[in-house]
């Protein structure tokens, strides 16, 4: 696909899924915690940075992540574990150190080949769909 192909496709979804951007429930109270425990918190993603950013910004939390490792900082895409790995190691953290919060197989399938624990939400894919993960919830409250 070209690039312009791809800004256009970013720049419809931008501007379609505006009005229906919110967090899943808990995602700022355990945020919330995890900042009190002084952990270190990281987004590792392959959507590409102005999506990442417009979701960011539109739930209030582009100043919340310690570091961020994007598509454009890796070679290979989900569900190679590229970018789990990469996001460790800015951290400093041990993979095996860390959790991943993921909501697709293929994600899934990449944080657990970095040899992370992995748990899985069920926005997008159902429990089956993601019963390689180490838990499987509905939100974020479920953990809190």
């Amino acid at each position: 696909m070209c690039k312009f192909s791809f800004y256009c496709c970013s720049s419809i979804y931008r501007e379609l899924y505006a009005r229906n951007i919110k967090e899943i429930e808990g995602l700022t109270n355990l945020i919330d915690k995890l900042q009190k425990r002084k952990l270190k918190l990281a987004i590792a993603t392959t959507a590409p940075k102005e999506n990442r950013d417009f979701i960011l910004e539109g739930i209030g939390l582009s100043d919340t992540f310690n570091i961020i490792v994007g598509d454009e900082d890796v070679i290979r895409g989900k569900p190679h574990p590229e970018v789990y790995l990469k996001a460790a190691e800015k951290l400093a953290i041990d993979p095996s150190k860390c959790v991943a919060f993921e909501d697709t197989p293929s994600g899934v399938e990449s944080a657990k080949s970095a040899g992370m624990t992995v748990v899985a939400l069920t926005t997008s894919y159902t429990k089956e769909e993601l019963k390689e993960a180490d838990i499987v919830i509905k939100d974020f409250s479920e953990l809190l």
